[in-house]
């Protein structure tokens, strides 16, 4: 039967720099930081944006590898009723590198992934 998906809610990526997503996005795209995470030396954890009336449609967080392009979640708003729990239920799959959640206060399924995003 499959789960009532009804748009994505938002997505995380992982950047080096914060900071300077926070500069671009805005300017770019015309989007408002909603939310962000500055640090006691002055840079950026983590930085919210959206386009519409949402709480945020992006997120950035700081990535402490040394890689570029990392894709950190997607989360999928879903149907109401396609949830039959009132508690979150969190599931992994086979991969340790991979899991799931479906958070019934958030109506929400999150994929996570460390790997990173080559194109």
């Amino acid at each position: 039967r499959g789960v009532g998906v009804r748009r994505i809610d938002h997505y995380n990526l992982l950047a080096q720099d914060v900071g300077k997503i926070r500069e671009f996005l805005p300017a770019a795209l015309g989007s408002r930081v909603t939310e962000e995470i500055k640090l006691n030396d002055g840079s950026y954890g983590g930085c919210w944006f959206t386009v519409n009336n949402k709480s945020y449609d992006v997120a950035y967080t700081r990535d402490h590898t040394k890689e570029r392009g990392r894709f950190h979640h997607v989360t999928y708003a879903v149907d109401q009723r396609a949830v039959s729990s009132s508690k979150p239920t969190r599931t992994s799959t086979r991969s340790s590198r991979h899991s799931s959640c479906m958070s019934t206060s958030r109506r929400a399924i999150v994929w996570k992934s460390p790997m990173p995003v080559r194109g």
